[in-house]
């Protein structure tokens, strides 16, 4: 959803993002969900005293995991896309703001990263099964798993794409301001120079009259 806002605040949609930005984030999130299925659906397999549903829960979830570390590199090639043709062909707004373009994709890339890691971690955890060496230290998981996810939160809270859609919006009202300005001062000339004319044309037919 953020690299949809970023593409939609630079006025970006059309040549700069290799999907709509508004079914960007409709297909991404449809697939986070689609993967947090799967992993549950696996999770709750595991859950059963047969140890064949077990082993196959494993391998459920190992798929649910290994579906989100797809789509999280496609996202990520998403997002380098669109940051190398804004990049080779900037748009006005992505023009006046690039220091803070720059700065939101770069904790987008940070985040999908972590979260990228997080998941290897996952599978190879769920690889080797409840006895391996990485289920059985907690260690791992706080390193691999909620430090990571606790990173994803607070890069977001440094870097929110939020700030950047405030700035196209104020950098937006500032130049229509000047445009209405401008179209003001116009209008006023053009009303001086009709009253110079007509006052030039009244000082001729007087000129006549004599």
């Amino acid at each position: 959803m953020s690299l949809a806002r970023i593409v939609t605040a630079l006025d970006a949609e059309r040549h700069h993002s290799l999907i709509r930005p508004r079914w960007l984030a409709k297909i991404f999130v449809t697939f986070d969900v689609l993967c947090f299925l799967v992993q549950i659906t696996g999770a709750g397999m595991q859950c059963t005293t047969s140890a064949s549903t077990s082993r196959l829960g494993e391998k459920v979830t190992i798929v649910g995991l290994v579906l989100q570390i797809l789509v999280t590199v496609y996202f990520l090639i998403a997002a380098a896309t669109f940051h190398r043709r804004i990049n080779a062909s900037p748009t006005v707004v992505s023009g006046h703001i690039n220091k803070q373009l720059v700065r939101n994709l770069q904790t987008i890339y940070t985040a999908s990263v972590f979260i990228l890691v997080r998941n290897i971690f996952r599978v190879a955890e769920f690889a080797e099964g409840f006895d391996g060496a990485v289920s059985k230290s907690e260690a791992y998981i706080y390193v691999f798993d909620a430090t990571l996810m606790a990173l994803v939160v607070w890069v977001f809270i440094v870097v929110h794409p939020g700030r950047l859609q405030r700035a196209v919006r104020k950098m937006k009202s500032e130049d229509q301001s000047e445009l209405n300005e401008s179209k003001d001062l116009m209008a006023e000339e053009r009303k001086v120079d009709n009253t110079d004319l007509e006052g030039n044309k009244t000082v001729g037919v007087e000129e006549q009259s004599d």
